[in-house]
Formats: structure tokens, sequence, C-alpha cells
């Protein structure tokens, strides 16, 4: 009986679709690869397949610097291979208001016979965003999330950024700032996985749904909390030779379980990334129709492609919101992956900017004139602020930006900022090269005249000396005798040339 109630619960929920008769949000394109959180000042922290990013309107998209971890008495080195280790392949998966990035890094030249394949590992980090991060030697975990205090968690542990500790969970996944720690811990009994929460040093199992003795194999992971207490995670089951992956959010006086808009309780896999602190929901939802991008609010889950204006995007996952409502995530545009920021409109504000052309770069010579341009659409008034490497360009504000008169200067990156009341967007970046003088090689030829200085001379030529035409090719006033004349058009001739030269005047 018990389960014959969740599942009527479960479809009542799927049932309920909000389709979206105007955009809600307007989408800000981050560029390659992942957003993954997002403080609620708005900075968003990612990756891309080569490296970390943090993003802000004010900045844009600047990549991690290189990294550096300091490791003192290290074990595994031999003599001479220590104690500074240079980092690749940085994630970012959490940050706070005050700046503190948490994720993990590999150390690329961490390596010992002692322990091969050190350096595959990525270890948990933290970073203020300036000098070089720590390092707390739990190999094969990464910091997942941060909270305001700097209390980090990650992989089994609570972080504090000098020392780990082991709270007593199988997995630590998200911190709240009154510092309870949610995850799940491993059920003994039969091999799944308990939602818990860690507060006060405690563990506490929750219980999501009753089984009700049935014969199910369940897992239960508590993925976010919020400050309110409210836990949002999965529930994922085995039973008549399938698999099911469901969302749920909790609170000790209710539970409320998700599943996607299509309603099909069998048909999908919802995934629960984060919650924030007005108990919304994102995630993603996947069925054979492919991955969409959700919010669950209100007992409502509404596919945030619907959300959005159109645009050639398609929001796959969201992984993080804020307490404003901000939710980055990852998405295709225009079949390349790439990370968002959706940004809530306001009533009556209208459409944000969305480029249309792209600014194209070049390659240029010392002296030349490049001119870079970009059309967009979008609810006038729309403003214009283009860079130069992420340095805004005084009195650069149209839609055309001319650099006349090149040099060596003006070399590197060009973007720009189009802004109105909705919204904001980034263009690509143009890259400008300036080319150095080029030296062409070519082999010459010419003459020598001797004559009266001051005599009007004229140089004829042939391809031939057999049967000769004499053509015309200059005249010149002899300023110095001898004096040698270039025939330039030699260089790129491909035939023969014969010259004389003959004096016109006195």
């Amino acid at each position: 009986m018990k389960i014959r109630l969740y599942l009527s619960v479960v479809l009542s929920v799927a049932c309920a679709l909000s389709t979206a008769l105007s955009a809600e949000y307007s989408v800000v394109d981050l560029g390659p690869g992942v957003a993954r959180a997002i403080s609620n000042s708005g900075r968003v922290a990612g990756y891309d397949s080569a490296n970390g990013f943090t993003y802000d309107a004010v900045n844009g998209r600047q990549a991690t610097p290189p990294l550096t971890v300091y490791i003192p008495d290290d074990p595994f080195q031999p003599p001479g291979y220590g104690p500074y280790f240079s980092l690749i392949n940085v994630k970012w998966f959490g940050l706070n208001d005050a700046g503190l990035l948490v994720g993990s890094g590999v150390m690329s030249n961490r390596f010992s016979s002692l322990r091969p394949n050190v350096d595959l590992n990525p270890y948990p980090i933290f970073w203020n965003g300036s000098g070089n991060p720590t390092n707390l030697m739990a190999p094969g975990t990464f910091g997942r999330a941060v909270n305001s205090a700097g209390v980090a968690v990650g992989g089994a542990f609570r972080f504090d950024g000098t020392t780990a500790q082991d709270v007593g969970l199988s997995a630590t996944l998200d911190i709240n700032d009154a510092g309870t720690i949610s995850g799940y811990i491993a059920d003994p009994g039969n091999g799944a996985t308990q939602a818990a929460f860690w507060k006060d040093g405690a563990v506490q199992v929750v219980t999501v749904i009753d089984t009700g003795g049935f014969g199910f194999r369940y897992g239960f992971a508590a993925t976010a909390i919020n400050s309110a207490g409210q836990l949002a995670g999965n529930i994922s089951y085995s039973s008549f030779g399938g698999s099911y992956v469901y969302g749920f959010l909790w609170s000790p006086s209710q539970t409320n379980l998700i599943n996607a808009p299509t309603g099909g309780l069998f048909d999908n896999e919802v995934l629960v990334n984060d919650l924030n602190d007005a108990g919304a929901v994102v995630g993603s939802w996947k069925n054979a129709q492919g991955q969409r991008a959700y919010i669950y609010r209100n007992e409502t889950v509404t596919d945030l492609n619907t959300l959005i204006p159109t645009g050639g995007w398609q929001l796959t996952a969201a992984y993080a919101i804020n307490g404003s409502g901000q939710i980055v995530g990852e998405g295709v545009l225009n079949g390349v992956t790439r990370a968002f920021l959706l940004n809530p409109l306001n009533p009556g504000e209208g459409q944000p900017p969305s480029i249309l052309v792209q600014p194209q770069g070049g390659r240029f010579g010392l002296g030349e004139t490049a001119t870079l341009s970009v059309s967009a659409n979008g609810t006038p008034p729309l403003t214009y602020q283009w860079q130069h490497e992420g340095t805004n360009l005084v009195g650069e504000t149209s839609q055309t930006l001319v650099l006349s008169g090149l040099d060596a200067g003006d070399n590197g990156t060009y973007r720009v900022i189009i802004k109105n009341t909705a919204g904001e967007a980034f263009s690509q970046e143009a890259i400008v090269t300036v080319l150095d003088p080029e030296i062409g090689v070519l082999r010459y030829a010419g003459v020598t005249v001797t004559g009266a200085v001051g005599g009007v001379y004229r140089i004829d030529a042939s391809p031939s000396l057999t049967l000769p035409t004499w053509s015309p090719l200059t005249q010149f006033t002899l300023t110095n005798s001898p004096q040698v004349w270039i025939d330039l058009e030699s260089g790129t001739n491909t035939g023969p040339r014969y010259y004389r030269s003959v004096r016109i005047l006195p």
C-alpha cells in the first residue's frame, strides 16, 4: 500500500509541466567547458578540457593561471623531486562569496617507483585567487563545495583549509553556512546507500520513503543542502531487471519526489545537482529523446529550455543555483558544448542582447588598418564596450572598432561586451596579428652606366640578342659616373632580359 501511494505522488509531480509563454532568463555564453558553481555575488567557476576558469560580469572569463602546490617531506618522492609540484587539469566545483575556490588538480611531476602512476590521481585543492593553493593530500578526491566560513567538503571528508576530518559519511557532497554536511552512508544490510547528513559531530540518516518491505534495492544520496536544512538528492533502485533514478526534496515535515515532466516513471533518469535557500532544485533529466536541464519549484518540474529566448541553445544540465536564482551549467550551442549562465529577467525589461555576427580578426602588416565589427539584436538601446586583452578601450563604444596605424602593441585578442537593461552578451575573441616587415629573397639584374654626369639616359631591354627587339624600360639623369641601375622587375621575371643604355640628351 505504501508503494502505491509513493507512485501516485511521483506521477502527480511529473505531470505538472509548466510551459513558458515568454523568456524568463537571459543566457550568457561562458565559452567552452562546464560551469559547476555560482556564488551569491554571481561569480562563476568551472573548467574545460584543459584547465579551470572563473567568470564575473566585470572581468568576463578568466583562465586559472599556472598553479603549484607545496608538499614538504613527501614520503613518495626520491630526493630532488619536491617539494613543489605543478598542477594540470585543474577543475573547480565550488566557490564562496569571499572568492575561495575548491576543486581538484593533478600533480604532473609527482612520481615515485614506490607508487607508480601517482601523478594521475586528482587531489583536492583550495585557492583564494592569489599565490598557490593548499593541498590536503587525499588522493582520488576533490573539493566539492565550500561555505561562507571557508569550510569545504569532498570525498568523505570535511576540510577547514588546514586539516581533513572524516565525519563518518561515505561521501560528503554539500555544506551549508551552519556547517551541516549532506551526503550518504553505506547500508551494510544490502550494499545500497542511505541519504544522511552530519551535524554537530553526529551523522543522522534521512528516511526519504519507506520501501514497504518490498525486495527492491534502493540507493539514496543527499546531493545538496540549503540554509533552512532542506535536502535534495537522488533515489536509485533496481527491480524487474531495470534501474531507475529520480530526485527528491526533503524536510523534516515533508518529502516531494521529483520526476521528469514527460511523466514516465520508468522512462527517465532524473539527477539533482543543487538547491538554493528558496527551495528551488536544478539538475538534468534524460530519456530516450535526450538530456535536458530542469528547474523544480513550487512542486513543478520545468524544462529550462522553455524559459530562455530561442537562439540555438540546448541546455543539457544545470549544476548550481544561487540565492538570486542565477543558474549555471552546460549545454550545446550550434553543435558545440559550452558553459552557460542564466540570469533571471525582470518583467518589462525586454530581450537581452544576442550576437548575430561575431567580430573577425586577421593578419595585418605594420601601419595597416584593421576593422572589427559586431552585429547584435535585443531590446534597444544597446551599448557596446570593446576590450583588448580583457581591458576596456577608452572611447571604443560603437558596433565597429577601427585600429589604424597598427604596430606591435596592437597584437592580441579583442572582444566586445554588449548590454541593455535586460542583460549582456560577450562576443567571441577576435585575434589580431601584426606582422613584422617581411623580406623577400629575390635575385635582381641591372646595368652599370658610365657617361657624362647630368646627361639623360634611356634603358632599353630585349629578350634576345640574336634578333634584338629593344623596348624602353625607363630613363634617368646620371648623377655620378659610373652609376648602377637595378631592374626591379627582374626579380620575378621568368625569361631572359638583356639591357642597353642610350644617351638621349646632352
